[in-house]
């Protein structure tokens, strides 16, 4: 970025390595709000809350299409399968400071896979007005 004229600034970004890493970081967003994609009661939720929720998605969308690409190339060389839950804390900069996935049971990923989702997802840039929990949920089959 900096070789085309843009300002890259100082930035700090911090490598999820492990679920104990996760924990730690999650710990520092203790009393955040946590969603849940696909189980939110709308009809609960303010006007501004529901915007909110809408605006996550439909960037998180936007995304997801990174991951599908990345597994097709890498289920190529090895079968995988299953669901994923994927968990992302969102700092209020727009950053994705922690990177989560939750396997189902009977679903198999490689470690590989699920190292490059998380750098993947480390890059993205959520739009937000607070920092907040987003967990969402891709499924994957064997090609």
């Amino acid at each position: 970025m900096a070789s085309l004229g843009g300002d890259i600034g100082d930035y700090t970004i911090t490598k999820i390595k492990s679920q104990a890493h996760f924990d730690e970081q999650k710990k520092r967003f203790a009393g955040i709000k946590a969603v849940k994609e696909g189980s939110i009661k709308l009809e609960e939720m303010t006007p501004e809350a529901k915007t909110e929720l809408a605006n996550i998605t439909q960037q998180v969308n936007t995304y997801k299409p990174q991951i599908n690409r990345l597994y097709t190339v890498q289920s190529m060389m090895m079968d995988m399968y299953g669901s994923l839950e994927i968990e992302i804390i969102i700092e209020d900069n727009s950053s994705i400071v922690a990177v989560n996935f939750i396997e189902s049971d009977g679903s198999f990923f490689t470690e590989s896979f699920l190292q490059e989702a998380q750098q993947m997802i480390m890059k993205w840039k959520i739009k937000v007005k607070k920092a907040i929990i987003y967990s969402f949920r891709m499924k994957f089959q064997k090609l």
